[in-house]
């Protein structure tokens, strides 16, 4: 399993967008990030997660960002694309996640999450949006047939602090479960790749991070 979390630093002032922009090879911003284990890079100016294949069981690589998205209003964004994928019987799945920090949401549902992924599971390749608030009896989510390789993916929180989830593959901004609860949390970014058991190996490119 890779992780990245991100470390501010007092010598470059710390800012939510990323556009990977480097040297093929090169590890990611560290300024921005500070990989723990795993090894994403640089290729093509986009910020590449690779997870192995073959068995094993499941792999992750995730990127922590620490910029912490402050409660009010933010438009955050990411562009993907699936450089690599070769299912064979079981998952993969790349998700853009929002996570809120301990303590910062409305007890007892103080645990939220929120996710926009891509995936292929059960012989069939997908969209999915899920949410879970701390009680797993509102947990859920809804997904939708799709094979694109690349799309964007983007999270909303209005002033009233109502959080949206959308995607775009194509056809422009798309909210496909208009079910996300409001909270006035703040929030961690994440960026992951995860990779069953018996698969190829799985590239996924992320592009053009961006708070609007």
């Amino acid at each position: 399993m890779g992780i990245a979390f991100h470390i501010p630093s007092s010598v470059e002032p710390l800012t939510f967008d990323d556009d990977f922009t480097g040297t093929n090879g090169d590890p990611w911003n560290t300024v921005k990030w500070d990989i723990l284990s795993g090894s994403p890079e640089i290729q093509s100016n986009k910020g590449r997660q690779e997870v192995p294949g073959g068995g094993g069981g499941a792999q992750n690589v995730r990127a922590y960002h620490n910029y912490i998205l402050p409660a009010g209003e933010f438009d955050i964004q990411a562009d993907w694309d699936i450089v690599s994928n070769n299912p064979n019987g079981d998952y993969w799945i790349v998700t853009f996640m929002i996570y809120a920090q301990a303590g910062t949401a409305t007890p007892p549902y103080d645990q939220f999450y929120f996710q926009l992924s891509r995936l292929y599971s059960q012989g069939a390749h997908r969209l999915r949006v899920s949410r879970y608030d701390g009680d797993p009896l509102q947990g859920g989510y809804q997904e939708t047939a799709n094979t694109a390789t690349s799309g964007k993916f983007r999270f909303t929180r209005t002033a009233s602090n109502n959080l949206h989830g959308f995607w775009d593959v194509g056809g422009g901004w798309v909210e496909y479960w208009d079910t996300m609860w409001g909270t006035p949390a703040t929030f961690e970014v994440q960026l992951r790749a995860q990779n069953g058991n018996g698969n190829g190996e799985v590239v996924v490119d992320w592009d053009n991070l961006i708070s609007v």
